[in-house]
């Protein structure tokens, strides 16, 4: 329930920032407003961030499917109750499914488009704080050398995201950017077999890289379903516990995507996103891309994804504004760390191990690794 969910979100180091999403398809405003009231006033969580329904211009929603402009006419009543009882909190909407669904209000806008210009005509574009929206790169999912040219799209989804807010929002630059779901695409074996692993950094960098602030992948927990394609696959981090008999051992595993994410919070990344800083890189190669991160422990950090399933890349780091040590952590997370064995329902990963660290002692200005 939802106090046990708090107070799981309240056990991590650093606490975990919950995004709450009130019942827009079949609920009201009041009861909405009524949800902040408990959270924050009565209990005193102090939460944050409001996420107003989810993907409401789909049928699959209860409510839906809504046009643009009739899902924005009531999330103004939303907001205005919901910030009369906490000004404090942060409203995200409109919660899309894609950066360029039609608003199907008889124009070429997109769904986006056509929320922020309703809340503009309205007077009321500052009741939104954030624009979220989900994005699964390739939903298809059936061919890994697609699917890691993907976080490709961020490079025209976020600026064109950018464009709208500074169009239709008073304050353009205090809007943030919150990719609230993401995946490479429908959960087949490549959502869950290494290629997975290196489509979330590379995506989820690419997205921060252009301007994106706030991330979630989705899911959490999940156990392994059949695709349409006849594979079997799942989104979740995490495997949730339905392995059982011969693959009992295997409950709970951490999969791909975890994975990725575990490298990046152990090198690359400090906790506190404010203390991270992206810095200009390049890379020589298409499918070797490249990150650099510096950081208010003094350190830079780099990212290096190689997409190639059979180069290993011999590569030259130029090191420019910047004077390293001699030698580097290196964090590697690769196929001698995990492997996806393919067993139907049951499939499981062997080995599945945390990235592995040594020490690089040729680093400095300029310095050769492989990749």
């Amino acid at each position: 329930d939802f106090e046990e969910f708090m107070s799981f979100c309240r056990s991590s180091t650093p606490r975990i920032e919950p995004v709450i999403t009130v019942n827009f398809g079949t609920g009201t405003p009041q009861e909405a407003a009524d949800w902040v009231y408990y959270a924050n006033i009565y209990k005193g969580y102090g939460i944050k961030y409001w996420e107003v329904g989810n993907e409401m211009s789909g049928n699959w929603e209860a409510g839906g499917p809504l046009r643009a402009e009739d899902y924005a006419r009531r999330y103004i009543e939303f907001a205005q109750a919901m910030k009369a009882v906490d000004p404090t909190i942060k409203m995200f909407g409109p919660v899309a499914y894609g950066t360029r669904v039609r608003a199907e209000n008889y124009s070429a806008q997109t769904w986006i488009e056509g929320f922020l210009a309703r809340l503009d005509s309205a007077g009321k574009a500052n009741l939104v704080d954030v624009i979220d929206y989900h994005a699964y790169a390739f939903w298809q999912n059936d061919n890994e050398a697609t699917l890691l040219n993907t976080p490709a799209n961020h490079n025209a989804d976020v600026p064109f995201l950018r464009g709208l807010i500074t169009t239709y929002h008073p304050s353009p630059s205090s809007v943030g950017l919150f990719m609230g779901e993401y995946n490479s695409g429908s959960a087949t074996e490549n959502t869950v077999k290494l290629v997975n692993g290196l489509f979330t950094a590379d995506y989820l960098m690419r997205f921060v890289y252009n301007g994106g602030e706030m991330a979630a992948l989705w899911n959490m927990f999940e156990g392994l379903g059949q695709a349409a394609n006849g594979t079997w696959g799942a989104h979740g981090e995490i495997e949730n516990g339905s392995l059982a008999a011969a693959q009992a051992a295997y409950r709970y595993q951490p999969r791909s995507s975890y994975r990725a994410l575990q490298a990046l919070n152990l090198g690359f990344s400090l906790p506190d996103p404010e203390t991270n800083n992206l810095v200009s890189c390049t890379s020589t190669q298409p499918l070797l891309s490249v990150y650099a991160n510096t950081r208010s422990d003094g350190k830079t950090s780099l990212l290096l994804v190689n997409k190639s399933p059979t180069i290993a890349y011999t590569t030259t780091i130029n090191v420019s504004g910047f004077t390293p040590a001699a030698s580097a952590d290196v964090w590697t997370w690769n196929a001698t760390n995990y492997v996806w064995v393919i067993n139907g329902a049951n499939g499981y990963a062997n080995p599945d191990t945390a990235p592995t660290k040594t020490i690089l002692a040729t680093a400095g200005a300029s310095f050769s690794y492989s990749v």
